[in-house]
């Protein structure tokens, strides 16, 4: 499904001129650590049917701990810059050894400035757990690994000094891996799916502080859905198109408030026939960022891809913490001698 290779192989060579121009050379290492707790891995309720058939269905919980070590080229001048990095870590189940699973992501992208225009291309490939994502595709007993790779070029378009217009676009494909608690459970079936995303934003920045804009957007979400009968597959496919107002503001140099709402129209092509729905979507943020710690608010309402052959409207709440007790180590730190335009 993937064409990975490939296209990691033309972005390095459309970068490649980025890197020739000299500048500052960067390789960075750090490791990122987490521990948490799950009273309840695998979200299942306890019932006397399944405790006598199957004790491995009764709710169990585990630490969760993840090590996670990361690799960061960066090569950047005046008008290019282009980085690169590397994930590969692993993530255990002090409890339940069975779904120790690793951690991977890999990426590259690229900017070039000229006096009107910011040029961006960037590539990454992921494979998590799906588990990770089971609130939002249903696998709640799956043990597969989820992968995407996604390719995003942007513009951005300088009209004046406080106002900007912005293009961004966006493939995507994402596969799943069998697993044997996925083929023991139907409910569990994987369907992968590919989603393209283009979005036009007009950004003004009225002060220091406050930077506002709109954009018009258009999202489109497709998979082989699969049917009851006879392993048989039916394509279905969901288009979205909307509008966000986005707002962000510096309230001191540790505080930061971003707003954004907006609303959309969808419609779907399935089996069942064609349907359409509106909604509303929000993501709203209050982040505090210091030297060692940092925290955040968040409320959102998104349209998710699902593994289940949907498109789900998600509402969620968060509060984060994160203390920072490894600082990040540098393996390299060159920069380039400046070379003189007339020789001696």
């Amino acid at each position: 499904m993937f064409r990975t290779p490939l296209a990691l192989v033309g972005l390095c060579f459309l970068l490649m001129p980025l890197v020739s121009q000299g500048g500052e050379w960067s390789l960075k290492g750090s490791v990122d650590q987490n521990l948490s707790y799950d009273d309840n891995v695998q979200m299942l309720g306890k019932s006397p049917v399944l405790t006598n058939i199957n004790q491995s269905r009764e709710p169990r919980g585990s630490f969760q701990y993840r090590i996670i070590p990361v690799i960061t080229f960066q090569h950047k001048t005046d008008v290019s810059e282009i980085h690169a990095d590397a994930l590969y870590g692993r993530q255990i189940y002090t409890d339940i050894p069975s779904l120790d699973q690793n951690i991977q992501n890999y990426g590259i992208g690229g900017l070039f400035k000229t006096e009107k225009f910011d040029w961006g291309l960037s590539s990454n490939l992921s494979i998590t757990p799906s588990r990770n994502t089971a609130l939002q595709n249903g696998g709640v007993f799956n043990n597969s690994d989820m992968a995407t790779w996604s390719v995003s070029p942007s513009v951005n378009y300088k009209i004046d000094e406080i106002d900007s217009l912005i293009l961004s676009t966006s493939y995507s494909e994402t596969s799943f891996t069998n697993s044997k608690s996925s083929k023991d459970n139907k409910n569990d079936s994987n369907n992968n799916y590919d989603t393209t995303d283009i979005d036009l934003t007009w950004e003004r920045m009225w002060t220091d502080r406050y930077t506002s804009g709109v954009s018009l957007f258009y999202n489109n979400y497709n998979t082989q859905l699969q049917l009851n009968t006879g392993g048989s597959t039916a394509p279905s496919s969901f288009d979205s198109v909307g509008i966000n107002f986005s707002n962000t503001y510096l309230w001191s140099e540790n505080w930061k408030l971003i707003g954004t709402i907006g609303g959309r129209h969808t419609e779907s092509n399935n089996n069942d026939g064609n349907k359409s729905s509106v909604g509303f979507l929000a993501d709203t943020r209050i982040n505090y960022t210091g030297e060692s710690f940092t925290s955040g608010i968040n409320f959102s309402r998104s349209l998710t891809p699902s593994n289940q052959g949907q498109l789900q409207e998600q509402t969620s709440v968060g509060l984060n913490f994160d203390y920072q007790i490894l600082t990040s180590w540098h393996l390299l730190d060159l920069k380039q001698p400046e070379t003189p335009l007339y020789p001696p």
